[in-house]
């Protein structure tokens, strides 16, 4: 077995037996309490698939890790952005590390008021660091692919 699949399984028993434990704590549970212990046991497999590079997605180094983040006051522009650590970087879909960053670092009514503004904030910065790099802007993922590229792995 690979080392990757080794950890996910680790983390996925770990993690699941926890939230499992804590899921009563959550205002509305039981109306999805069942899937999710439905789900559980079975969220290995996708979660190894998704941390695996697919040559059709826009790849890059994923972070996935937890940011810091300081916005200027009054704003949506953030004033700093650090990376914490590295403790789980892979090469896979940019979607992925962008969705780990939305929906592990944001408030709530950030998330739903402002998603869409996130994505194409994101992209609009792809864009421009890509042309200071110059990378060749056939291969830069439009706006539409990215957002397909989160439908993929939600």
């Amino acid at each position: 077995m690979d080392s990757m699949r080794n950890h996910i399984e680790k983390v996925a028993k770990t993690l699941g037996k926890y939230l499992l434990k804590c899921l009563p704590l959550y205002g509305g549970y039981e109306e999805y309490s069942a899937a999710v212990h439905k789900l559980q046991p079975k969220i290995v497999n996708p979660m190894y698939v998704m941390n695996k590079p697919n040559p059709q997605d826009f790849n890059g180094l994923n972070h996935c890790d937890c940011w810091t983040l300081r916005y200027k006051s009054g704003s949506l522009e953030p004033a700093e952005t650090y990376f914490v650590d590295l403790q789980l970087p892979k090469v896979a879909s940019v979607a992925l590390d962008l969705l780990y960053f939305l929906l592990g670092s944001t408030q709530i009514d950030l998330k739903i008021r402002h998603f869409d503004y996130f994505i194409r904030y994101y992209h609009d910065q792809l864009i421009e660091y890509f042309k200071t790099l110059k990378y060749p802007e056939d291969k830069i993922a439009t706006l539409r692919f990215l957002h397909m590229q989160l439908l993929k792995y939600c």
